[in-house]
């Protein structure tokens, strides 16, 4: 019997590799700026004999979340195309900022078997011990993000208390700001017309027109939409009162508001001069009801 000898076959194949890489400035003059990453990153992956460059994707706002970011995306579709197979990343942060969202892009990543290597941590996702790792990680950021919302809250909790509240643009149809105060300005008499229009049976697309015809456009040069105006026709600021904190907390991880408000809006009465008398508020506000 005779017995062939086949040599084993080697693999020649290079691993497509490429880099990411992000800033949150795009001065060239840092020694971190984008440009230098690029250029270390295409340095390393040609100094690999077994490693074929796959290209440099890059974003210059490191704050932005992961769809935000063109480069990334564009990076995750190619690798999740087939174009690439290991991606090189300085750290976690530069990533992703959320760490449950480099997860998930990791494991997104390694669903088809593509590793990213994370310089500054020494940490590889096709390393057994990462997913710990990010767990862990996870765990930290989790707390660190509700120690920094609890605190916020509290800022704001004892704020609103003395009655202090940001203007924040202060672009409110009919206001200035003087001294931290909201004070009537030359377009008052704008606002008044809403209302009194409004509560004599005016639709508010024909509101609008008018107001158009008087010179008071949006900031695009277009009338006032129905939307705006119902917002004036809701908004308490014009009666001379404020109410804080409309809205819900928001959930520190999710960001999304929660179903269960834990703090109830804080009503300023008289907090500023009214453009609006209370007469007139309540004859646009039985409208609303009627029309609701």
């Amino acid at each position: 019997m005779e017995i062939k000898r086949i040599p084993a076959k080697q693999n020649n194949k290079k691993l497509k590799v490429a880099a990411y890489c992000c800033v949150s400035t795009d001065k060239s003059d840092q020694e971190d700026s984008l440009e230098k990453q690029k250029e270390v990153y295409a340095s390393v992956i040609s100094l690999r004999s077994d490693w074929e460059f796959s290209g440099i994707y890059s974003d210059s706002f490191s704050g932005l979340t992961a769809k935000k970011r063109k480069g990334f995306m564009n990076m995750i579709t190619d690798a999740m195309d087939g174009k690439i197979d290991r991606i090189l990343c300085k750290s976690v942060s530069r990533f992703s900022r959320n760490v449950a969202e480099c997860k998930y892009y990791a494991d997104l990543l390694m669903s088809k078997n593509i590793a990213v290597e994370f310089e500054k941590e020494h940490l590889a996702t096709d390393d057994p011990t990462a997913s710990f790792i990010f767990s862990l990680m996870s765990a930290i950021a989790e707390n660190e993000s509700r120690s920094i919302s609890e605190n916020v809250k509290w800022g704001y909790a004892e704020r609103f208390k003395r009655g202090e509240y940001n203007l924040g643009n202060n672009r409110i149809l009919g206001y200035d700001t003087v001294n931290g105060k909201l004070v009537p300005n030359g377009d008052a008499w704008a606002v008044k017309m809403i209302f009194e229009l409004y509560a004599n049976g005016v639709s508010l697309r024909k509101i609008g027109k008018s107001l158009a015809e008087n010179g008071i456009l949006t900031k695009n040069g277009t009338p006032l939409s129905v939307g705006h105006l119902r917002y004036i026709l809701r908004n308490e600021t014009y009666r001379g009162d404020k109410i804080l904190w409309k809205s819900p907390p928001r959930d520190f991880i999710t960001k999304k508001p929660l179903k269960e408000r834990e703090n109830e809006p804080i009503l300023l009465k008289d907090d500023h001069e009214a453009i609006v008398d209370e007469g007139l508020w309540k004859e646009a506000e039985e409208r609303i009801k009627r029309t609701r």
